[in-house]
């Protein structure tokens, strides 16, 4: 039906002797209802004073599908092509925006470190020359981290570790670490638990939620000078949903899709004025996803951000208390020997150094 016009034209056309095409192509349906393409040439001869128009047909069907499939194929290409000029782009500024990430960190351990050799050197000088080396020394292995984590999401690397965790312990201690680390006049910052009872046990990957919570809540913290910075959950049906909240410089709408992208930021002015790989917030959706549950947000320019996050709730169904202490002093008085296995003497006299208090005996 969509070729019948087409097809009356030309043979009309073509009796009359008119110099068009000799032939076209056009769609048939058979019997059976299949569709098939055709090629159709036509002449007009004259015999025994009578004017005919011999026409031949091929089925060319296989021709058109394998000729589709090229557009399709070039389209795709030229759309990968695209996306891969895009990634070349991105990267291109990720390198140079994480040598100067790393660098940064690194510049400060030396110089600090260089300074502490003097003699002279007060006690307050040393002590904030080594606060200054120890937060940038975790800067540069946050940096380092969230490579790793992208790189290993990349590579398909990532696996959960499911296991019992008591979460209001989780979160304080989260709200303890960033209030300590970021503790300001101008900015308060809130835990609000659905539930207060400190047993709240559940089974999911405690690295990955911890790690996905940091980063909003880094983030959060980084882009507010006053207000509040809010953290916590709510249980609803099968689901955990958590949230962190601020009253930062917030997010223009065009960017909400864009943020969770590999080496992406807000506005290319972020990463000069505030800093930043770009990789926190990909790598919290890749880890969410990965745990069965959704990222999202709501924010406007100038008016602050929410981060949502959901991850399936599973409660623990063995309700056993659970040491949330890491300190060498809960170890077994009656383990006399450590045995430390390390082929870098740095890390060897690391180790020894965080031991020396202890009453055990250090074999490398």
């Amino acid at each position: 039906p969509d070729d019948r016009q087409m097809v009356i034209d030309f043979w009309t056309r073509r009796s009359r002797g008119e110099d068009i095409p000799s032939k076209y192509e056009c769609k048939l349906i058979t019997k059976d209802g299949h569709l098939l393409w055709s090629e159709i040439s036509a002449k007009l001869i004259e015999l025994n004073n009578k004017k005919y128009l011999i026409g031949t047909a091929f089925n060319i069907t296989e021709r058109k599908n394998a000729e589709e499939l090229l557009k399709n194929a070039n389209y795709e290409l030229k759309k990968s092509k695209e996306r891969a000029e895009e990634s070349d782009k991105l990267k291109t500024a990720f390198i140079n925006n994480i040598s100067h990430e790393i660098r940064t960190p690194m510049n400060s351990i030396i110089g600090f470190a260089e300074l502490l050799n003097d003699e002279d050197l007060s006690k307050e000088k040393r002590l904030q020359y080594i606060e200054f080396i120890n937060n940038s020394s975790n800067q540069l292995l946050s940096i380092i981290s969230d490579i790793i984590s992208i790189s290993n999401i990349q590579a398909g690397k990532e696996k959960l570790k499911i296991k019992e965790i008591n979460l209001n312990i989780v979160l304080d201690n989260l709200y303890n670490q960033f209030n300590l680390k970021y503790k300001s006049n101008s900015v308060e910052l809130r835990l609000n638990k659905a539930i207060n009872d400190e047993f709240v046990k559940i089974n999911t990957d405690e690295t990955k939620l911890v790690q996905v919570l940091s980063n909003l809540l880094t983030n959060a913290l980084k882009f507010t000078e006053n207000g509040y910075v809010e953290f916590g959950y709510k249980i609803e049906s099968n689901w955990l949903n958590f949230y962190v909240k601020d009253t930062g410089i917030g997010i223009e709408a065009e960017a909400h899709s864009k943020i969770f992208e590999r080496f992406s930021q807000a506005n290319p002015s972020i990463s000069i004025n505030y800093g930043g790989t770009g990789l926190g917030l990909s790598i919290s959706k890749n880890f969410i996803e990965l745990m069965g549950g959704k990222i999202w947000l709501k924010s406007a320019l100038g008016e602050g951000s929410t981060f949502f996050f959901t991850i399936p709730f599973e409660p623990a169904k063995n309700f056993s208390d659970i040491d949330n202490k890491s300190n060498i002093n809960t170890i077994n008085k009656t383990f006399k020997t450590i045995l430390i296995a390390e082929d870098q003497d740095a890390n060897f006299m690391l180790l020894s150094a965080m031991l020396s208090k202890s009453s055990f005996k250090i074999v490398r």
